[in-house]
């Protein structure tokens, strides 16, 4: 399962942990 995360700063979010957890982050 996938999740998308709609944020104004993709930095708040390591890339290892979005990497590990399959996320997606959609930035505003």
């Amino acid at each position: 399962m996938s999740f998308a995360i709609v944020t104004d700063s993709s930095s708040n979010l390591p890339e290892d942990i979005i990497d590990q957890h399959d996320l997606t982050v959609l930035p505003l």
